[in-house]
């Protein structure tokens, strides 16, 4: 058996209904496809301001290290002058210490021979005394 016909009347009906409902999902996906641009726009946009406050934030910390580096190496240097002007200072006192002893032992030499000399002049002095 075949479908039967339609009148004319009737088919133009039925088109018009296919074409609605074609043209209702057209406007309907038009509404979706805009609705996605439009999310994919705010995502974009969103990603580069997330980006842009990445670039920032690691900016700073790039300034930060690099001060925080250079007042490392500020004290570093003058911890290693310090050193050096401690080392110096240890070495002048070494010596001072040393010429101190030196000096202590010049002392006490000449301080045996004035005593030696000293002796002798008593003796010779009382030999004198009973030879008179």
């Amino acid at each position: 058996m075949s479908a039967p016909k339609l009148s004319s009347k009737a088919s133009r009906y039925c088109a018009q209904m296919g074409n609605w409902n074609v043209d209702e999902e057209l406007k309907q996906a038009h509404k979706l496809i805009k609705s996605l641009v439009e999310e994919i726009d705010f995502k974009n946009h969103k990603l580069s301001m997330m980006q842009s406050n990445y670039e920032e934030t690691i900016a700073h910390i790039r300034k930060v290290v690099i001060g925080l580096t250079e007042t490392i190496n500020s004290k570093d240097k003058k911890l290693l002058e310090l050193e050096q002007r401690y080392q110096e200072s240890s070495a002048a006192v070494r010596w001072l210490m040393n010429e101190k002893a030196m000096q202590g032992e010049v002392y006490g030499k000449e301080i045996r021979k004035l005593k030696s000399t000293n002796a002798k002049l008593r003796n010779g002095i009382e030999w004198h005394k009973k030879r008179l």
